[in-house]
């Protein structure tokens, strides 16, 4: 009797060691948790403050100008280059196939008035 007593208290010792265990996780994850959250409060404005400051240096304004004025000199470039080999550009073709499908929409209206007109005689 006296070893199952033992036993016993040792499971129950066990039990309430593994529940405190159990209870100090569960804290620790919502501690962290809520600095995690701080943090990425904390990140995100150190991360606005510092895209403001680049806005505002010299140097980034330059960039981003250079940046617009090589995009445009490209693109007319390109369309040179495309006007003078005589082929379409993307806004050509999206052109060219919006009239196609007005086209087809209208042979298909003509073909179903033809089919109507042809069934009733």
């Amino acid at each position: 009797m006296a070893q199952a007593n033992f036993v016993e208290e040792q499971i129950d010792r066990v039990q309430t060691a593994f529940d405190s265990v159990q209870d100090e996780f569960e804290k620790f994850q919502k501690e962290f948790g809520k600095r995690r959250k701080q943090f990425e409060k904390e990140t995100q404005k150190r991360v606005k403050r510092l895209q403001g400051e680049l806005r505002r240096n010299s140097l980034v304004k330059r960039a981003e100008s250079f940046q617009k004025d090589a995009t445009r000199q490209i693109e007319s470039g390109v369309d040179r280059v495309l006007s003078t080999f005589q082929i379409a550009s993307q806004s050509d073709i999206k052109k060219l196939d919006r009239k196609l499908g007005q086209i087809s929409r209208k042979l298909n209206t003509l073909e179903k008035v033809r089919k109507a007109n042809g069934a009733s005689v």
